[in-house]
């Protein structure tokens, strides 16, 4: 038997990462069985190492500014043509220490960029999930060596609270140092980058900002900050803009990337179709399986693709409240409590697994 999996994580349990562990020992019952796993990542934390694993590339660690200006270790992944930069390494709101989205900047990520320049990576992809900031990508624009002047002729580094201030833009050594890179950006949310529906309305009370009208003073902000790059282009009513305090934004504007989803961006990696044309089994899993996994999330996004190649997919869940979906296999015993059973989430799906492997019987 052949089985593919390729599980996201269950936030406060078990990493993706730990599932295809566990699926590689719980699913192999004889020396025939083949079980290929590739975790999911979100864009968010943990991203760098699933990209690296799936790509099977390097890790490296080299200081860069993080969200509050202080310079520290940070990591990017890479592989002979590709870097891999997520955000969360170096701005993420779980590394921050002062949260505050007036102050907090991008400008780390740029510096990777410039790292895996160097390093010789010519396709550079972009994890935007999990971000401290709201500066629609300005600090990654300014490490890049574009210029952002105020009213005094000064060049100053551009954060959510003061990009009102920009009064004019010079972007010739910025265009230089991207010079013949190329820009994917894995974005799961669809969020413009303004309006109610905007990264300030939206992420910006999560990362910091303490009251309405602190909302109010960002949401102007970025409406002058798009008003003042208008000539790059991309309009901000646009899914994605809104993504990471604006990096959606700055992807599509400045760096003239593309955005694509993760889980896109992942099955068009492997090969999806070929491999899953070839398998048995798909197998996936997330914490909860419920009305949201039909908006959008990796789960639905695996099921729709197998679909198109006449495979089933099999969701192991800690919690099911789509009960009768006979796909789907909940782990959680009703008899624990909530805690109890994230805490036991990988035993139960060890066991789960091996049952699974015992009764199965290849679709005819």
């Amino acid at each position: 038997m052949k089985f593919l999996v390729i599980p996201d994580s269950f936030k406060g349990s078990i990493s993706s990462e730990e599932f295809c562990e566990i699926a590689k020992r719980s699913l192999r019952s004889d020396e025939n069985d083949e079980v290929e796993c590739y975790p999911i990542c979100d864009g968010g934390e943990g991203s760098i190492d699933c990209l690296t694993k799936i790509f099977d590339g390097k890790i490296v660690a080299a200081p860069a500014t993080d969200g509050n200006l202080l310079k520290r270790k940070a990591i990017y992944g890479y592989d002979k043509t590709k870097a891999f930069i997520a955000v969360a390494e170096t701005s993420g709101l779980a590394k921050t220490l002062i949260k505050d989205p007036f102050v907090t900047t991008t400008m780390g990520m740029g510096e990777q960029i410039l790292q895996a320049r160097h390093l010789g990576k010519k396709e550079i992809i972009l994890c935007l999930g999990g971000s401290s900031t709201n500066d629609g990508g300005a600090g990654l624009v300014y490490a890049l060596g574009g210029k952002f002047y105020n009213h005094n002729g000064e060049n100053f580094l551009p954060t959510g609270g003061n990009l009102s201030e920009i009064f004019s833009i010079d972007l010739t050594d910025f265009y230089k140092n991207i010079a013949g890179l190329h820009f994917t950006a894995m974005c799961d949310v669809t969020n413009p980058l303004l309006g109610e529906n905007g990264c300030s309305y939206v992420y910006a009370p999560q990362k910091g900002a303490k009251n309405a009208n602190e909302v109010t003073r960002l949401e102007q902000n970025m409406k002058d900050f798009a008003q003042k790059t208008s000539f790059l282009g991309i309009d901000p009513s646009t899914p994605g803009t809104g993504a990471a305090g604006g990096l959606g934004y700055c992807v599509l504007a400045f760096l003239k990337g593309k955005l694509i989803r993760g889980i896109d961006y992942i099955l068009d990696s492997i090969n999806f179709k070929t491999k899953a044309a070839s398998s048995d089994a798909i197998i996936t899993g997330e914490g909860k399986y419920d009305a949201s996994t039909s908006y959008g999330k990796a789960v639905r996004g695996i099921m729709d693709r197998a679909k198109a190649v006449g495979k089933n997919v099999y969701v192991f869940c800690g919690k099911n409240e789509v009960p009768d979906d006979k796909r789907v296999h909940e782990l959680n015993d009703p008899l624990l409590s909530l805690q109890d059973n994230m805490d036991m989430t990988a035993r139960h799906l060890e066991t789960a697994l091996k049952q699974f492997r015992a009764s199965f019987r290849t679709p005819q």
